[in-house]
C-alpha cells in the first residue's frame, strides 16, 4: 500500500515532469470546496470524469492545451490530464508520431527508462493508446523506480492524455488505477 509521504512525492514529481508545478501549493482544505471533478475534452466531443474523491487542484492553460492536476486529499495520490489542439489532424500515423514524440521527451527525463508495454485502444469510440514505462527520476522518490502509465486519446486535431505514476512495487494497483482513469472518458451525447 502506498504511504502518504511516498504518494505526495509521486504527485509532486508527476506535476514537475509534466510541467504542472505549483499544483501542490494549494491546500487540500481550499480544494475541498470545489465541485465534483469533470471536464469537457476533445473540443466538446467527450467528457472526462475523475474517480470519486479526486478533485481539480489546478488547471493551467498554455497555448492550445490545458493541463489539469487532480488530487485525492485523503490518499495524497494524483494524476495529470492534458487536453489540447494539434496543428494537424491526428489520424493514423500522425497520432503515433505525437505519442512517440511525447515518449521521447519523457525518456530523456527519466533514468533507467524501460518500456513495459504499449497497446492501441478504442476508448468511447476514439482512437487511443496506452504506454507503460518504468524508470527513475533524478532527485525524486529516493532514487527508487516508478511506474508511469500514459493514456492517449485523439479525434481530428484534438488530443487528450492522462498520466499517473506509482511506486514500481505497486504494479497491480497502478494498472487498476490506469484502467479506472480510462473508464472516466466518455463520448459526449
Amino acid at each position: 500500500m502506498l504511504n502518504r509521504k511516498t504518494a505526495a512525492r509521486l504527485l509532486l514529481a508527476l506535476m514537475l515532469t509534466t510541467g504542472a508545478a505549483g499544483a501542490w501549493a494549494q491546500s487540500a482544505a481550499a480544494s475541498s470546496d470545489q465541485v465534483v471533478s469533470s471536464q469537457v475534452i476533445l473540443g466538446g466531443q467527450a467528457k472526462f470524469v475523475a474517480p470519486p474523491g479526486y478533485i481539480k487542484v489546478r488547471a493551467k492553460e498554455t497555448g492550445s492545451m490545458v493541463q489539469t492536476s487532480y488530487q485525492n486529499a485523503a490518499t495524497k495520490h494524483g494524476f495529470v490530464t492534458t487536453d489540447g489542439v494539434a496543428q494537424a489532424d491526428l489520424a493514423g500515423a500522425a497520432f503515433r508520431t505525437m505519442i512517440d514524440t511525447y515518449e521521447a521527451k519523457q525518456r530523456r527525463a527519466m533514468q533507467s527508462y524501460s518500456e513495459m508495454g504499449s497497446k492501441n485502444l478504442k476508448i468511447a469510440g476514439f482512437d487511443g493508446a496506452q504506454r507503460d514505462v518504468q524508470g527513475t527520476v533524478e532527485g525524486k522518490f529516493g532514487g527508487k523506480a516508478i511506474l508511469r502509465t500514459t493514456t492517449f486519446v485523439a479525434s481530428g486535431d484534438r488530443y487528450f492524455f492522462v498520466v499517473t505514476i506509482s511506486p514500481a512495487d505497486d504494479a497491480a494497483n497502478h494498472q487498476d488505477f490506469a484502467t479506472t482513469l480510462q473508464r472516466g472518458i466518455s463520448a459526449a451525447r
